[in-house]
Protein backbone atom coordinates (compact mmCIF):
# COMPACT_ATOMS: atom_id res chain seq x y z
CA UNK A 1 0.00 0.00 0.00
CA UNK A 2 1.47 3.65 -0.74
CA UNK A 3 0.32 6.34 1.37
CA UNK A 4 0.44 9.15 -1.71
CA UNK A 5 -0.75 12.54 -0.97
CA UNK A 6 -0.41 15.12 -3.48
CA UNK A 7 -0.35 18.85 -3.12
CA UNK A 8 -3.74 19.70 -4.53
CA UNK A 9 -5.05 17.24 -1.28
CA UNK A 10 -3.31 18.82 0.97
CA UNK A 11 -4.41 22.55 -0.62
CA UNK A 12 -8.20 21.29 -0.69
CA UNK A 13 -8.20 19.63 2.85
CA UNK A 14 -7.07 23.57 4.00
CA UNK A 15 -9.35 25.06 2.04
CA UNK A 16 -12.46 23.12 3.25
CA UNK A 17 -10.80 23.18 7.02
CA UNK A 18 -10.78 27.60 7.00
CA UNK A 19 -14.19 27.45 5.75
CA UNK A 20 -15.57 25.06 8.36
CA UNK A 21 -13.72 27.18 11.15
CA UNK A 22 -14.48 30.70 9.37
CA UNK A 23 -18.15 29.67 9.36
CA UNK A 24 -18.29 28.37 12.94
CA UNK A 25 -16.52 31.47 14.09
CA UNK A 26 -18.81 33.80 11.79
CA UNK A 27 -22.36 31.67 14.00
CA UNK A 28 -20.44 32.49 17.25
CA UNK A 29 -19.00 35.74 17.52
CA UNK A 30 -22.97 36.60 15.94
CA UNK A 31 -24.39 34.60 18.58
CA UNK A 32 -22.29 36.16 21.18
CA UNK A 33 -23.13 39.67 19.69
CA UNK A 34 -26.55 39.17 20.38
CA UNK A 35 -26.35 37.77 23.61
CA UNK A 36 -24.50 40.84 24.66
CA UNK A 37 -26.79 43.07 23.10
CA UNK A 38 -30.02 41.24 25.00
CA UNK A 39 -28.06 41.27 28.40
CA UNK A 40 -27.37 44.87 28.17
CA UNK A 41 -31.12 45.76 27.20
CA UNK A 42 -32.13 43.89 29.84
CA UNK A 43 -29.75 45.16 32.49
CA UNK A 44 -30.43 48.93 31.73
CA UNK A 45 -34.49 48.15 31.33
CA UNK A 46 -34.49 46.28 35.20
CA UNK A 47 -32.05 49.47 36.30
CA UNK A 48 -34.88 52.16 34.58
CA UNK A 49 -37.71 50.01 35.90
CA UNK A 50 -36.03 50.18 39.28
CA UNK A 51 -34.98 53.80 39.34
CA UNK A 52 -39.40 54.84 37.78
CA UNK A 53 -40.45 52.43 41.59
CA UNK A 54 -38.00 54.63 43.71
CA UNK A 55 -39.05 58.07 42.71
CA UNK A 56 -35.79 59.30 43.61
CA UNK A 57 -34.06 62.31 41.63
CA UNK A 58 -30.49 61.13 41.34
CA UNK A 59 -29.99 57.72 39.25
CA UNK A 60 -26.72 57.94 41.10
CA UNK A 61 -28.54 55.92 44.02
CA UNK A 62 -29.93 53.10 41.93
CA UNK A 63 -27.09 52.82 39.36
CA UNK A 64 -23.73 50.47 40.95
CA UNK A 65 -20.88 50.82 38.93
CA UNK A 66 -18.83 47.89 37.40
CA UNK A 67 -19.52 44.71 37.00
CA UNK A 68 -21.43 44.03 40.07
CA UNK A 69 -24.32 45.92 38.74
CA UNK A 70 -25.55 42.91 37.14
CA UNK A 71 -24.50 40.21 40.24
CA UNK A 72 -26.76 43.00 42.44
CA UNK A 73 -29.64 44.35 40.01
CA UNK A 74 -30.35 40.44 38.75
CA UNK A 75 -31.03 39.36 42.42
CA UNK A 76 -33.22 42.53 42.97
CA UNK A 77 -34.86 41.72 39.56
CA UNK A 78 -35.51 37.89 40.68
CA UNK A 79 -37.06 38.87 44.27
CA UNK A 80 -39.69 40.62 41.85
CA UNK A 81 -41.39 37.18 40.61
CA UNK A 82 -43.57 35.73 43.21
CA UNK A 83 -44.86 33.28 41.20
CA UNK A 84 -41.97 30.72 40.23
CA UNK A 85 -39.14 31.25 43.05
CA UNK A 86 -37.70 27.99 42.34
CA UNK A 87 -37.00 28.92 38.55
CA UNK A 88 -35.64 32.21 39.28
CA UNK A 89 -33.01 30.49 41.23
CA UNK A 90 -32.14 28.10 38.43
CA UNK A 91 -31.65 31.24 36.22
CA UNK A 92 -29.53 33.30 39.05
CA UNK A 93 -27.22 30.13 39.62
CA UNK A 94 -26.71 29.93 35.53
CA UNK A 95 -25.62 33.47 35.00
CA UNK A 96 -23.31 33.26 37.94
Amino acid sequence: MEFHITFTKVVISLTLLIYVLSRDSMIVTTLDMFTSVFAGLMMFSLLGNFYHKANKEDIGNIVRRGTPMAFVSFPDAVALFEDVPQVSDILYIRVR
